[in-house]
């Protein structure tokens, strides 16, 4: 092949790299489809901080063909500006499973329980000890999103909108993704990536 075409592609290929980071875009990767997750880790003890619980009983979290998964962090400026909007969602979407994880594990208990009451929040939001989810769904910031179809693969990873200032939000990944599931069946197949926006998840 020619050398100038070979540059020419080479840039090509770069360039579009580039416009689709720009945009927040990222190509589906097998790498984040999650795999073998056994009904034991399901169920793996936690602290549900909605009722301010110590209980060690079993929860089972993945329990719908969809289950919606927010990382939040209560001290995280970028969680807090987008809380009522998440809370919303949950409103909108009720036929689907949310649940949330808290990441920061330096914030005492009788705080994020303060923070889920002020916040009226109408999904379970679990401590997330030792960022076991978080690593696990290679979670990097917060508020970011995940969603699972009943196989358990990741169908959806990203932020909910465009822009950590809600009321500047021109894109809202999260809405037509859930959208797209009432509409679309092979939606529930198809893999929707964007880059996280929000506080890093400190590790």
């Amino acid at each position: 092949m020619n050398y100038n075409i070979i540059v020419f592609l080479s840039y090509f290929l770069f360039f579009s790299v580039s416009l689709s980071e720009e945009k927040g875009e990222l190509k589906p990767s097998s790498e984040f489809i999650v795999k073998q997750i056994t009904p034991k880790f399901l169920q793996k003890d936690s602290t549900l901080l909605n009722y301010g619980t110590d209980s060690n009983e079993p929860v089972s979290y993945l329990i719908n063909d969809i289950n919606i998964i927010y990382f939040l962090n209560a001290t995280c400026p970028c969680t807090l500006a987008h809380i009522d909007y998440l809370v919303e969602l949950r409103q909108k979407y009720p036929m689907f499973n949310f649940l949330a994880f808290h990441t920061n594990g330096d914030l005492d208990k009788k705080s994020i329980f303060k923070f889920t009451k002020k916040n009226k929040l109408n999904f379970p939001i679990y401590e997330d000890k030792n960022l076991v989810w978080a690593n696990m769904l290679n979670a990097l910031r917060t508020p970011q999103i995940f969603i699972l179809n009943a196989n358990r693969e990741i169908i959806f990873t990203g932020p909910a909108l465009d822009t950590t200032d809600v009321k500047e939000a021109k894109r809202f990944y999260l809405d037509d993704k859930l959208t797209d599931l009432l509409k679309n069946k092979n939606a529930r197949n198809q893999l929707t990536q964007y880059l996280p926006l929000g506080c890093f998840i400190k590790r």
